[in-house]
């Protein structure tokens, strides 16, 4: 699980954050193909596209990712505990040291509509 995304300087792929110690298997797995899939999600509505990448590497964290990984975690915590999970839970699963913090930076080459419905599974056009 990333604690957090951005999109690249140069607008053309996306940045992960996550906890280097939790992740050791998905950076092998990366280093080992550059490949990656990542999902997004809107819990609320549950509307989720995926994203995959054959360029995939792992990366050194900015200096404001840290910044960054918790403003999206206090985020993510009020979404889920506005429909119900407990805040207290959902930092600690959240938490990360600012020391093990690494990043996987990833192309888009490919983007699916990933929400439940007719849509699911579709491929959606790439910068659309």
């Amino acid at each position: 699980m990333a604690l957090a995304c951005r999109v690249t300087a140069a607008g053309d792929g996306l940045t992960l954050l996550l906890p280097r110690m939790q992740a050791w298997q998905l950076l092998a797995d990366v280093a080992n193909s550059g490949r990656l899939a990542a999902v997004f999600s809107q819990p609320r509505t549950h509307r989720s596209i995926q994203v995959k990448a054959i360029d995939a590497f792992e990366t050194v964290p900015e200096p404001e990712d840290g910044i960054l990984v918790a403003r999206q975690r206090e985020s993510a915590t009020l979404a889920l505990a506005a429909l119900g999970y407990d805040a207290d839970f959902l930092r600690v699963m959240f938490d990360f040291a600012a020391g093990d913090l690494t990043a996987i930076q990833m192309g888009v080459d490919e983007i699916f509509d990933q929400s439940p419905g007719p849509r699911a599974g579709q491929r959606l056009e790439v910068g659309a």
